[in-house]
Parts: C-alpha cells; structure tokens; sequence
C-alpha cells in the first residue's frame, strides 16, 4: 500500500506519536507495569494535542512555547507532560546506534547525545529553582551557559546515563509539583539574565514544553534518517 506524503509538521507529530506508541502497545499485552501503560495512554493523547502545534521550523517542530492561563486543566496536562518525560525520552532513543547519537538533530544543532544531556542539565536546573522558589521569597537563579556545559566531558557519556537521570529526577520533580497548592503557584524566582520575575506557574509550562521539544528534536531527526 502507498504512503501519502505528508507536510514535515505532520510527519514528525505522526512518526513521534506511532513510534512510541506502538513500542509501549507491545508492551501492554506483556507483563506492563501501571507506569507503562499510562504513558501508552499518553501517547494517544500527545498525539492529538500535538497535531495543533506542528510548524515547519526545524528550531520548534512543535512550536514555540505559548503561556497559558491557569486552570486545573492545563495543570494536569502539564503535570502529565512531566511524568511522562522519562519514558518518551527512553523510547525515542530506543534502539539507535553511536553513530546516529552523534548524528547532529539538525543542522546547526546538537548531536542527539549532547541534546539528551542538555535535557538532564536544563530540568536538574528548573527542580532546584522551584525548590528555592518554595522556601525563598523571590530568590535570584543562577542563571548557566546550556552550550558550554553541552561540550564538557561529561556530555560525551552513554545516553543511558541521563536517560537514568532524568527518570529519577522526574520522580522527585513531579512529586514535588504534585503537592503545591494553587497559592504556590504565585510564587516567584528573579531571572537576572532576563531581568524580571517568573511565576512557578510559568516555569511549569515551560520545562512541560522543553522536554517535549527536545523529544520531537530526536524523532523528528529519526524519521528524516529512516532510523
């Protein structure tokens, strides 16, 4: 049967949603543990959510990160997108080889392998703010340079290093987020390099968009590769 063709928008949501999908479908009917099958239910929302925010530019192939007003809706979904960060990052990685990993994501870019440690660097960076964001009033952030940190030493490590990262840190992120209250919200950090205060609400909806992001960086790079 013949493939339709279709826009680079479309194909990097429909190659992101399927392959994961269906790598954690084969795992339903095998022994799935709780956390499994609710990312395979994530998927099958992800999937629908992402088809509103495809774009062309390689930069965003989910788009630009667009705030939100808050309401227990979006919360959830953004929390979802927390939890389940860990899993779409294994699975997008699944099965690749070194050579593929320091394949560059796109042109310009980082290799998959420095983008995978980038996404560890930049939510062990947003878990330690929202816990001084919590215990402060208004702390100043320690603001870091994500492309000298990319081409240190460690970033030339086995992705599985920061795939095990990022699955404990976001066991512990997402129980954090999960026991603030709406007033919490509220709260603030001061971003120096921006110059201006940001709401936890903010940053919430931001590392919920990063790490999406990054995740169709890798899937968009697969399917352009027939990896």
């Amino acid at each position: 049967m013949a493939l339709t063709r279709r826009p680079a928008g479309k194909i990097m949501v429909y190659f992101h949603a399927i392959y994961i999908g269906a790598k954690l479908t084969a795992l339903i009917g095998e022994n799935a543990s709780g956390d499994q099958t609710m990312a395979y239910l994530y998927t099958v929302k992800l999937k629908r959510h992402t088809m509103s925010e495809q774009t062309t530019d390689p930069r965003y192939p989910i788009g630009k990160y667009a705030p939100q007003p808050f309401s227990e809706t979006q919360l959830k979904d953004w929390l979802d997108d927390i939890k389940n960060l860990p899993a779409l990052l294994e699975q997008s990685l699944s099965n690749l080889e070194e050579s593929q990993l320091d394949t560059p994501y796109r042109e310009g870019g980082w290799s998959i392998r420095r983008l995978t440690h980038h996404i560890a660097d930049s939510h062990m960076n947003a878990y330690i703010r929202f816990k001084l964001a919590l215990t402060e009033d208004n702390p100043t952030v320690k603001p870091y340079n994500e492309g000298l940190w990319a081409e240190l030493k460690d970033s030339d490590l086995p992705v599985s290093v920061s795939i095990s990262l990022v699955h404990a840190l976001h066991r512990r992120f997402y129980e954090l987020l999960s026991g603030m209250d709406i007033n919490d919200w509220n709260r603030t950090i001061f971003h120096p390099v921006q110059q201006k205060q940001l709401t936890l609400w903010q940053q919430l909806g931001m590392y919920a968009w990063h790490g999406r992001h990054h995740v169709a960086h890798i899937t968009t790079a697969r399917e352009k590769g027939s990896w």
